[in-house]
């Protein structure tokens, strides 16, 4: 690498010695490669040839990658949420892009860009920063949240020779304008999700009547990256622009927390150079970094080492993409993308403080070679608990200023000091001037030397650059640091965002209720404020818990004013505001000349600061009304106000199944919306008269007004929930969609071919039922309808799920038979794929109904259906029972020959009676009181009522599949591990126990349900009637000794041989498992969440268990050779079978 110095002269090693550069080289031997600083990957050996030390710009770099050893290696994945369900969300897959990948996809997508940014530019001259030997380069903005369309738009920026201003999603329209104007960007390319800020910047232009950037909407990149490898289309692009070592990267910019983003440079020579030679480059990292921050940096170190970075979505479509379970699945499902492991874990301390408090988070962590924290302070309680628990911490610092400084990697054995930042080697030491800071007693201020290779911006002598930063010296070792504070007002937040408390003192003090005012929140979530009353406003003085209370009431219409001028995690609220009384504001430091003495301040209100937050989080606001006990409707509009005010929604109320994330909550705002609950709502006592308190995930988890509603309805009364005339909403329910379902339309007869259309291909069941239709003989071709952004996706997502559950082999040679779309059943009868389409690309979508119209035989099978048995039924409706009633409209329309909906034996479980009949259920209250089944009888009951009103005439036979308990398959022994049951046996790993019940273990392999629906789908009954069917282990049918019993399932699970180990655990009494399940809590235990709602409920070894009505199989076993002839229980050969694959994928 060739780095700018201040005599103008361009070799780094006139920077480093050749004595200090052996000693770099020395320290950066054996330490990995995203843990070097710069001069220590400057001093790394001569690679070998073909790799070059130092390539002309990064593209060099990108096509010597992809033309190399390396082609074939993963160069960047993106974890992709696909379908939301279960604890971790819901099933995940990941898009990985191999460097051989790399430059075809940029030329597709140049190709398209070229045209319009040769225009563009030629139009705009490129700003010039001054900033010498920087070459000022065109420049291309981006706006668009981290992920694989920003990835790969990078790219194709970077093949025409432009640099990228990546402008970070959430920068004000004054502040993007800013930007645009200082680097002279040409274009501005912007997603879809961020139209609405691109037009406003325009307008801005238009405005001071300036020449506006052209602005180019984003296009869906899914089709082009899961195109071919190479093609026809990929032939080289001609740059527009030779990229040279001085021209201009990537420009990437400041928070904007004391003003407007400033634009931060750097050219090609800071990235171009291999660092192949590196310790460590053979493991591959996962990041919850997004790309537009330090995401897009780590990027760029893994291309120097030629090594793999994989994307966690931190802020995606919706919140179960932000939570412990979320991120094991991003990281497994990316995991499985490459043969290099996926050992460094790169984070912040948002999501280490999360982790840090679930044992499978800890777990994880501890599973990593190191787990890397940055871009704000990590709190030392956190820290302290990971590095007790084993985890291999590290803290790394960098700026955009000047790259990477410094990290605390050492010998994780021996030295527990995570939050000391080492300055090891001879040339760091040379580089790195740290001067005791005059007003802050034993801090050192941070300063980076002109001589640093890797930094055109100075604001100090010399062409130094001062970080602002205080750090604390280490008192045994004088090159260890510890950041302190910043040298001006400027705070850092616990997600790493920063705010000017100065700038919100100022405004606190413009109105005449204001005297002065001390702005907090560094290494907080949410800012606060201490705030002296104005004199001569009758408020000043020792006011009384209500007077304060009033007081803030009268202060807030300034507040509001203040907060819709600032960034939405630099706001004020109401409950962090403590009202000083006189002898406090006499209190705080001044200077001579009567301002704040920051840094002495806040030390002093340090526990007055800790008082306020925890008062804040549990609700104790001083003079606050008393909490209300708020239940239904009254509830429901409450949140609705209350998140609609926090998260500024339009006429100040969220709709009530609008998702909170959708609408812009983020980290700061969830605590804010928890904080609300606690201080307006009464949520009873716990079993030790302690106020119930919420965690922080509960909003994550219940991200609508309606689901957080039902969840505070059974919080409040200790988990059971308050239902109102649920019955004749199930009926309403039914009454509703039967009615407005179509007539039945003969479909003509032709000689095409036999076509089964499948929903929910995705999951478990859903991916036996693809490959036993195709193995059947009767069916010719399947059409999947999922969940995804585009065909393409939607087949990804479908050969996935295949994978998963090992099917790959027996479906290799059936995939042309398979054809997969992107489908909404809950948008009309068309489903979401439109008739008549426009584009070419759109044609490719009208081949569904090309295909249901040539078909000669048209069946439908029904599998998709959301697991969550936290919902109510109200959040079934939108997507599940709308989606059932477009789905059977569509094959009412369409001729459809037989229709099978896969329920749940869950739907009559709760019915009185002794023996469940394969009849329709006419009793809502046999489903019980969980919202899941209770979605399933309404849907049974509209399909019943179908039948009932066609009769005859309706030429469509529909059976209603109620399935019972399923396991893994028979055959690879592949069973989820978000269920109860394989949760239940986690334990015997988490606490070495599992519990003695009366269970009968009459549960149905997975893969032997799915021949059976094959069976009733290809084979229906016929009759008038719906014809009702039990998929489960025909129990009615077989001897009790052919039953397998709980003590036969535990001792299968411990019992070992030749080819298995065996779990080791006690067994112990159910009570005595519970207690123990309880006071471990989830910090341990993954499926502590079952314990009320499940896990309690079981029945204890020796205890009444004839409770258990028979379930009848009569009807099902005739129609179904597979559950009267080929059926089996599970055995001890698939239960082994399975706690193998569970070993194998880290389950157990």
């Amino acid at each position: 690498m060739v780095a700018p110095q201040p005599d103008g002269s361009s070799a780094p090693s006139q920077a480093l010695s050749s004595s200090a550069s052996s000693s770099s080289t020395s320290a950066a031997s054996t330490t990995p490669y995203l843990t070097l600083n710069i001069p220590q990957a400057l001093s790394l050996p001569e690679p070998e040839a073909p790799e070059k030390k130092r390539y002309d710009s990064v593209w060099d770099l990108f096509l010597h990658r992809a033309n190399h050893e390396l082609k074939d290696q993963v160069a960047a994945g993106f974890a992709e949420l696909h379908e939301e369900t279960g604890e971790d969300g819901g099933n995940w897959g990941c898009t990985s892009l191999t460097y051989g990948q790399l430059p075809g996809i940029a030329c597709r997508i140049a190709s398209t860009l070229r045209p319009q940014l040769e225009a563009a530019s030629s139009k705009i001259s490129p700003a010039d920063p001054a900033l010498a030997p920087l070459i000022p380069t065109p420049t291309v903005a981006i706006i668009c949240p981290s992920g694989l369309d920003f990835f790969v738009y990078t790219l194709a920026i970077w093949s025409l020779g432009f640099a990228l201003l990546p402008i970070a999603v959430g920068t004000t329209k004054e502040g993007t304008k800013n930007l645009i104007e200082k680097t002279g960007a040409c274009a501005v390319l912007v997603h879809d999700s961020q139209k609405s800020i691109a037009a406003e910047v325009k307008q801005l232009f238009e405005e001071g009547k300036q020449r506006a950037p052209q602005i180019i909407d984003l296009q869906d990149t899914h089709d082009l990256v899961a195109g071919p490898t190479s093609s026809a289309e990929d032939r080289p692009v001609q740059s527009l622009f030779t990229p040279g070592p001085d021209s201009v990267l990537i420009i990437f910019h400041s928070s904007g927390s004391t003003g407007l983003p400033k634009p931060i440079y750097h050219i090609n020579r800071f990235w171009s150079f291999s660092t192949a030679m590196a310790y460590g480059t053979d493991l591959g990292a996962y990041t919850t970094t997004p790309l537009y921050h330090g995401g897009m940096s780590d990027f760029l170190r893994a291309l120097q080492a030629g090594s793999s970075l994989f994307f966690h979505p931190l802020v995606g479509s919706s919140s179960n993409t932000l939570s412990v379970g979320a991120i094991l699945a991003g990281h497994k499902a990316c995991a499985h993308k490459t043969r290099a492991p996926v050992k460094y874990f790169l984070s912040v301390p948002f999501i280490l403080e999360m982790l840090s408090k679930d044992s499978a988070g800890l777990e994880y962590l501890a599973s990593m070679e190191f787990v890397s924290t940055g871009g704000a302070p990590l709190p030392a309680s956190v820290g302290d608990h990971l590095v007790h628990n084993g985890i291999p911490l590290v803290s790394r610092l960098g700026s955009s200023e000047c790259g990477f400084l410094m990290s605390s990697y050492r010998d994780f054995e021996n030295d527990k000091e995570w939050s000391w930042l080492r300055v090891e080697d001879a040339v760091t030491r040379s580089l790195l001037d740290f001067k005791e800071d005059k007003d802050n007693q034993g801090l050192f201020e941070l300063v980076v030397t002109g001589k640093w290779p890797t930094k055109l911006l100075s604001n100090a002598a010399d062409q130094a650059f001062s970080t602002e930063d205080l750090y604390s010296r280490h008192e045994e070792h004088d090159n260890w640091y510890k950041y302190a504070t910043r040298v001006d007002d400027t705070l850092v937040l616990l997600n790493g965002k920063k705010f000017a408390a100065g700038l919100i003192e100022s405004r606190l003090k413009q109105s005449e209720l204001v005297q002065d005012s001390v702005v907090f929140g560094s290494n907080r979530a949410l800012v606060g404020a201490v705030v002296i009353p104005a004199k001569g406003t009758n408020r000043s003085g020792d006011l009384s818990p209500g007077e304060k209370y009033d007081y803030l009431q009268a202060l807030r219409p300034h507040m509001d004013g203040i907060n819709k001028s600032l960034p939405s995690h630099a706001r004020l609220t109401t409950g962090l505001i403590h009202v000083a009384d006189e002898s406090l504001a006499a209190s705080i430091p001044r200077s001579s000349k009567g301002t704040l003495q920051r840094g002495h301040a806040y030390r002093q209100l340090s526990p007055l600061f800790d008082e306020t937050y925890a008062r804040f989080e549990e609700g104790e606001i001083e003079g606050f009304p008393s909490r209300e006990s708020l239940q239904g409707d009254e509830l429901r509009d409450f949140l609705a106000k209350m998140v609609g005010e926090i998260l500024g929604c339009e006429g100040g109320e969220i709709k009530p199944d609008l998702d909170f994330y959708k609408a812009g909550m983020d980290s700061i705002s969830s605590v804010r919306i928890k904080a609300a609950v606690h201080q307006h709502l009464d949520l009873g006592l716990d079993g030790n008269e302690h106020r119930r308190r919420l965690d922080t995930r509960n909003i994550y988890e219940h991200p609508t007004v309606n689901e957080l509603a039902e969840f505070l309805e059974g919080f409040s009364f200790g988990g059971r929930t308050a239902h109102r005339s649920v019955t004749e909403e199930m009926r309403d329910m039914v009454d509703k969609y039967a009615k407005a379902l179509p007539a039945f339309k003969p479909r003509p007869k032709t000689n095409g071919p036999r076509v089964a259309v499948l929903s929910g291909a995705t999951g478990a069941l859903g991916s036996h039922l693809l490959l036993t239709l195709l193995s059947s003989g009767e069916v010719d071709k399947v059409l999947c309808l999922v969940r995804a952004s585009s065909d393409s996706a939607a087949l990804q997502r479908v050969k996935e799920s295949v994978s998963t559950r090992r099917l790959n082999e027996e479906m290799d040679k059936k995939w042309d038979q398979v054809a997969c779309f992107a489908a909404d059943l809950s948008d009309t009868a068309e489903l979401g794929i439109p008739k008549n389409q426009g584009s070419s690309c759109d044609k490719i979508r009208t081949s569904f109904w090309s295909n249901v119209a040539s078909a000669s035989a048209l069946r439908v099978v029904h599998a998709a259906w959301s697991v969550n048995f936290a919902l109510s039924l109200k959040s079934f409706e939108a997507d599940n029972i709308v989606g059932l009633a477009n789905l059977l409209s569509f094959s009412l329309e369409t001729g459809v020959e037989s229709f099978v909906f896969c329920s749940s034996i869950a739907s009559v479980l709760a019915q009185k009676s002794k023996q469940i009949h394969e009849k329709p259920s006419s009793d809502p209250t046999d489903a019980g009181v969980v919202g899941y089944s209770q979605s399933k009888w309404v849907a049974e009951g509209i399909c019943s009522r179908l039948s009932a009103s066609s009769g005859s005439e309706r030429g469509m036979s529909i059976s209603i599949a109620r399935i019972g308990q399923l396991a893994s398959d028979s055959v690879h022994g592949v069973w989820n591990e978000s269920e109860a049951w394989p949760l239940m046996v986690r334990t015997a790993k988490e606490i070495g126990k599992l519990p003695e019940i009366e269970q009968a273990v009459d549960w149905l392999p997975v893969d032997l349900a799915a021949r059976t629906l094959t069976e009733i789908a290809l084979h229906p009954a016929g009759s008038q009637e719906p014809a009702i069917y039990h998929v489960l282990l025909p129990v009615d049918a077989m001897r009790s000794e052919d039953v397998p019993t709980w003590a036969d399932f535990l001792d299968w699970l411990q019992r070992g041989d030749d080819q298995y180990k065996g779990l080791t655990f006690d067994e112990v009494p159910l009570r005595d498992w519970l207690v123990e399940i309880e006071r471990k809590g989830s910090s341990v235990v993954r499926g502590r969440t079952l314990l009320e709602g499940i896990w309690s409920k079981l029945t204890p070894r020796g205890g009444a268990s004839g409770l258990e009505p028979t379930i009848e199989t009569i009807k099902t076993r005739r129609f179904s050779k597979t559950l009267s002839h080929d059926c089996k229980a599970l055995d001890r050969h698939i239960v082994q079978k399975t706690v193998d694959v569970w070993g194998q994928d880290g389950f157990l």
